[in-house]
């Protein structure tokens, strides 16, 4: 769904900016902005997959 979001707004601008049209400076603040917020999620997704595997670990040597 990021994935998806960020190539909407960056095709969608970049068409526009080819066609001529002035690209709205908040167009890149939003980009910036959708940008920011996948990489804050992969990097939590990435911590919390290591936590589990990490517990997981020192849970299963225990029984």
């Amino acid at each position: 769904m990021f994935l998806a979001l960020i190539a909407f707004v960056a095709g969608g601008s970049t068409t526009l900016s080819l066609a001529g049209y002035q690209v709205d400076p908040l167009s890149i603040a939003v980009l910036t902005g959708i940008l920011s917020a996948y990489v804050g999620f992969v990097v939590f997704a990435w911590f919390r997959l290591c936590g589990a595997a990490l517990m997981l670990g020192l849970r299963g040597k225990r029984s």
